[in-house]
């Protein structure tokens, strides 16, 4: 979506083009997008000379004669087209301007999000777009900011995309904003100091100046004109670099979601006691991923095990029941998992399996949830990390490695089945779980070895 600097870029294409004229048709293809009466809409359209055009956030003003504002939201993908009369803009337009001069200017959206409002009175008046929006970051008053923000549990990423908090920004421009102040996205709000409120409305000022000046972030499907592109994409930061050097500390960035946007963010940069600190480790069968997870709890981590906790869902009712509808009656003996069978049923039935583990995997997921929320830093022992969804609550994902025969070995050790147990790992998501890995862990050598890796960390 099109946020300040973008808005704010096509705003300085529209003015010198559309200032002056006057429309002389107006052509509605799609009338959802409009949100006033279309006989009012084009009657009050027509004639009209264009004043001037505005913006405040994310939002264009059209000032026309006869004390009339037209209000343009881009939202996703909308787009303006300069052009003559009889050029068609495809199948994508939802109006259109005809002027005086012979010229054109079209407005097309492919996913048909954007809106269009006309209002009498100043562009400014209460009830307008204008007036339903926060300050600009250039214009935030701190102290009124950070009033605001006290009252706020919310993370503070959502609180810098709430437009009525603070307008223009976006998903863009929150991440290289939080990323500079080196803020935690997932900070409570009103966990943030009177200084970091400073540092907010400063680096987002100066973020968003350097962003107008390079034309805006051509990002998927935005362009500020036809056949041209902006520069910002060129100087971010964070915002999609996932998995990327942090420039500043080295550490790999990381993605997460805060309030259902893709964030991205340097773990190490903006640890903060604020947030509990969440190393996710995992690996293939016998890799040496609990060997790790219990040298990082020595080190004074908080340690979750998946495996007890899953083991221990069978007390609940709800998942022996479930787990007999999927495996059969002989799926639990005297209230407790009959592991063997369990592990031969998962082995042969990969849909049953795949069943079993949609419905349990969440409650596991909501224990680890809770578990962080308890400790401020947290290691969480999950051999299906991703599978589980267990990642999306980690700051720091470590895949511990080993060869085939190392974890064969391991197995043959404890006097396990190791040829079976290999085939049932076999379908550990190895490649998926590489590239989404902070840091991965070879774990061929012996225990000490192992500890100095550990100890090389940087957190």
């Amino acid at each position: 979506m099109p946020e300040l600097p973008e808005v704010e870029t096509v705003r300085r294409i529209l003015l010198p083009y559309c200032k002056g004229k006057r429309i002389e048709d107006v052509e509605v293809y799609r009338t959802k997008n409009v949100l006033c009466p279309m006989e009012v809409f084009l009657s009050a359209l027509k004639g009209k000379r264009i004043l001037d055009v505005m913006r405040k956030g994310k939002v264009l003003c059209f000032v026309l004669e006869g004390n009339r504002c037209l209000y343009s939201h881009l939202r996703m993908e909308g787009r303006y087209f300069e052009g003559r009369k009889g050029q068609s803009q495809g199948k994508y337009e939802i109006l259109r301007f005809d002027f005086d001069d012979g010229t054109i200017l079209s407005y097309s959206d492919s996913r048909k999000f954007g809106r269009f409002l006309l209002l009498e009175g100043d562009p400014h008046r209460e009830g307008s777009p204008f007036a339903e929006l926060g300050p600009e970051p250039f214009d935030l008053d701190v102290k009124e900011f950070h009033s605001r923000l006290k009252g706020k549990s919310i993370p503070i990423k959502e609180a810098l995309l709430d437009q009525s908090i603070v307008s223009g920004i976006g998903n863009i421009y929150a991440d290289e904003t939080l990323f500079a102040c080196k803020i935690h996205p997932k900070t409570p709000a009103k966990a943030i100091s009177f200084a970091e409120c400073e540092s907010i409305k400063a680096e987002a000022s100066r973020i968003l100046a350097e962003a107008i000046e390079e034309g805006g972030a051509t990002i998927r499907s935005y362009h500020p004109k036809e056949g041209m592109d902006g520069r910002m994409q060129n100087q971010l930061l964070a915002y999609g670099n996932e998995n990327k050097s942090c420039p500043v500390c080295g550490f790999p960035l990381r993605k997460i979601e805060v309030s259902g946007r893709g964030t991205t963010y340097c773990p190490i940069c903006a640890r903060k006691e604020r947030v509990p600190f969440v190393i996710g480790v995992t690996g293939p069968i016998h890799s040496g991923k609990s060997t790790v997870s219990k040298m990082l709890e020595e080190r004074g981590y908080a340690r979750f095990d998946a495996d007890a906790v899953a083991k221990s869902m069978y007390g609940r009712p709800a998942v022996r029941a479930y787990a007999k509808k999927v495996f059969g009656k002989e799926a639990i003996v005297d209230k407790k998992p009959n592991v063997p069978y369990l592990s031969k049923a998962m082995g042969e039935d990969k849909m049953k399996k795949k069943s079993f583990e949609d419905f349990l995997y969440p409650l596991v997921l909501e224990e680890a949830r809770k578990f962080t929320l308890k400790h401020k830093s947290v290691v969480l022992d999950v051999p299906l990390l991703l599978p589980s969804h267990i990642d999306s609550l980690c700051d720091v994902i470590i895949l511990v490695e080993a060869a085939p025969e190392a974890r064969a070995n391991r197995l043959l050790e404890e006097g396990r089945d190791a040829k079976k147990l290999m085939k049932l790992n076999a379908s550990y998501p190895l490649a998926m779980t590489k590239k989404k890995a902070s840091i991965v862990i070879v774990n061929d050598g012996d225990l000490e070895s192992l500890r100095k890796q550990i100890e090389g960390l940087p957190f």
